[in-house]
């Protein structure tokens, strides 16, 4: 349990979902249509995944450095 906490609270893994969250808006951008960047990008289930385990992340990296007494 200690070594998936560790992995999900790492600041690399912040990275790499930041990463590929800013290449997929990034690609998104080059699009001729808004309709074809929702339907390629921001309206799958990859994007709301990576959305999603990012937020879980960036939680659980405020709370293993404590950065929230850190005013």
């Amino acid at each position: 349990m200690e070594k998936v906490w560790r992995i999900i609270s790492s600041i690399k893994l912040s990275v790499f979902l930041i990463l590929i969250f800013v290449v997929a808006q990034a690609l998104a951008t080059f699009f001729p249509q808004e309709t074809q960047s929702w339907k390629y990008v921001y309206g799958t289930v990859w994007f709301e995944a990576i959305i999603w385990i990012l937020g879980v992340n960036l939680v659980c990296v405020l709370i293993r450095y404590k950065t929230y007494k850190r005013i």
